[in-house]
């Protein structure tokens, strides 16, 4: 596995993790940072709208498809980052549709073939996300053939296909994959609070955390669960540092987008009032914003 400062990590986050978000969220203490999502059809015909940063290192870039030669044309010249990872575990109906996804779940053989191919033409270490299953708990079978097609770490969403955030994380699953496999193993989901992140670690004795949805309203969730890791001490933040916080996100978009969007930039401002009271009320005033100068008098 790749060295990192610590080993709480940003997940791939599919219209969210734009260049300037990956950036706040390493300033904030992320360990490894994430691409979103990227289909490997996308990337050979647009790939010059896929773009990353040398400071953004150490970075996961995450594909997503179902045809091993795509893969091979995408990964044989990414230098500029440290892990590639083959998201096997996105359940949504559109890639399902497509056969990919979670729809490799289903069918092992070509899983097994796309991995290969990526480590073969990879100039970097290859990992796979994955859920625990199509349906059932298959947790075991899958990592055992991602182990033996060469990857070299897993992150497991421990819920099937089928199970959503409703259905509670089955981290039983982590332990028991972490157990079963040499490679290391990553554990994913229900990851809110800094104790869950305790709780997860002390559970499944993973090698490191992917922590997603919580990161997108609280950035500072990754310096806080590393603290409290070694404190045991949760800290609060004022509310000068999240109006600072959304600054900074402001000043980096400006720096590293390539293209200036207000509707994603007022996303994120809206995403990162969640603490503030009345949260709800500003939320909405920003969605209605037309210019920059609005959203920031307005914070």
């Amino acid at each position: 596995m790749i060295t990192t400062k610590n080993n709480i990590y940003l997940a791939p986050l599919d219209n969210v993790n734009c260049a300037s978000f990956r950036l706040l969220c390493k300033e904030c203490g992320a360990g490894l940072v994430s691409t979103p999502m990227i289909n490997t059809k996308s990337f050979i015909r647009e790939r010059e709208n896929f773009y990353w940063y040398k400071n953004e290192q150490p970075l996961l870039a995450q594909f997503i498809g179902s045809e091993p030669d795509e893969f091979k044309e995408c990964v044989q010249e990414l230098d500029n980052c440290d892990v590639i990872d083959l998201n096997a575990g996105c359940p949504s109906d559109d890639q399902i549709k497509a056969g990919n996804g979670a729809a490799l779940l289903k069918d092992l053989p070509l899983m097994k073939r796309i991995i290969k191919t990526m480590v073969k033409y990879s100039p970097v270490p290859v990992s796979v996300k994955i859920r625990k299953g199509w349906e059932e708990d298959d947790c075991i079978k899958i990592g055992l053939l991602i182990e033996a097609a060469g990857a070299e770490f897993i992150t497991l969403h421990p819920r099937t296909k089928f199970e959503g955030y409703g259905t509670p994380a089955d981290w039983s699953a982590v332990k028991k994959l972490k157990k079963s496999v040499k490679i290391p193993v990553i554990a994913s989901g229900d990851l809110l609070t800094p104790e869950n992140v305790k709780e997860c670690f002390d559970k499944t004795e993973c090698d490191a955390v992917m922590i997603g949805r919580a990161a997108i309203n609280n950035p500072f969730i990754f310096r806080d669960s590393e603290d409290y890791l070694k404190t045991n001490e949760l800290v609060k933040h004022s509310k000068i540092e999240r109006i600072n916080l959304i600054k900074r996100f402001i000043e980096l978009y400006h720096k590293y987008e390539k293209r200036y969007d207000l509707a994603e930039l007022r996303n994120h401002c809206a995403w990162l009032v969640k603490e503030f009271k009345g949260a709800r009320k500003l939320r909405d005033n920003i969605g209605r914003c037309k210019t920059e100068e609005e959203i920031l008098k307005i914070i």
